[in-house]
């Protein structure tokens, strides 16, 4: 009976509650999109070409709502949040999944151009719209940011200093608003995942890696997890999702 109703309330927790989730087009982030609204959440997606929201013709419905923007534009960021408002009231959750990721390149060898590539979509994406995820959750006894770090920014590895780099300063600014937000109900917390078991990276992987990825599911569980009561006391974290790499 006790894991009856741990189920119960585990289904209707985010029940209602309004989510904005950049780069819910991509591979890991259509499957975290999924993943709430089965919960039941008003989900937000960002989006910059028609073609990246083909593949949710079928979960189309009132909880689902998709704005065009580009992410690393001020104005733009803060218009995705008004239109969040105007549609669902008050974002209660922030997913910041757009980013991207280059490497190859030793550090004689990466040009500036990459490095203001990689801040651009991996911390100014994530800066942008924390910010103004702050600003409209003043006041709120509830709130959570959830940013994608990775492996990297655990042990950095050669040839690869541009997305490292980037993705060591979203950990920082995971940390920081944890610190300014900690007693006051909102959480930042970061997930820092090793090879995502995606179609494209199944391209370069061996077939009998496939297991030690990381699924997409994997992923999403863990941010429902910290989305919900039971996580509050978690803040600051960098989480390790290696699998088996």
């Amino acid at each position: 009976m006790y894991i009856f109703r741990a189920k119960i309330f585990r289904m209707n927790s985010l029940q209602n509650k309004t989510v904005i989730i950049t780069g819910g087009t991509g591979a890991l982030g259509s499957v975290v999109v999924q993943y709430f609204l089965k919960e039941k959440a008003n989900v937000v997606v960002p989006y910059r070409n028609e073609k990246d929201v083909e593949r949710f013709t079928s979960e189309r419905n009132k909880q689902l709502l998709f704005c065009k923007t580009d992410l690393t534009n001020e104005d733009d960021v803060k218009q995705l949040f008004q239109q969040a408002k105007a549609s669902f009231g008050a974002i209660d959750i922030l997913i910041n999944i757009a980013g991207g990721y280059s490497g190859g390149k030793s550090v004689a060898d990466t040009s500036l151009e990459e490095i203001e590539k990689m801040f651009a979509l991996n911390l100014k994406t994530a800066f942008l719209c924390s910010r103004e995820f702050l600003k409209q959750a003043e006041g709120k006894s509830y709130g959570r940011i959830i940013n994608i770090a990775s492996k990297q920014t655990f042990k950095p590895t050669a040839n690869a200093s541009a997305y490292t780099i980037s993705k060591m300063s979203v950990v920082a600014l995971t940390q920081t608003i944890a610190e300014e937000m900690k007693s006051k109900g909102i959480t930042a917390n970061a997930i820092a995942p090793s090879v995502i078991l995606t179609e494209k990276n199944k391209q370069w992987l061996k077939k009998e890696d496939y297991a030690k990825c990381v699924t997409p599911e994997e992923i999403a569980e863990a941010m429902i997890f910290l989305c919900s009561e039971n996580a509050r006391s978690i803040n600051g974290a960098v989480i390790p999702m290696f699998g088996g790499m």
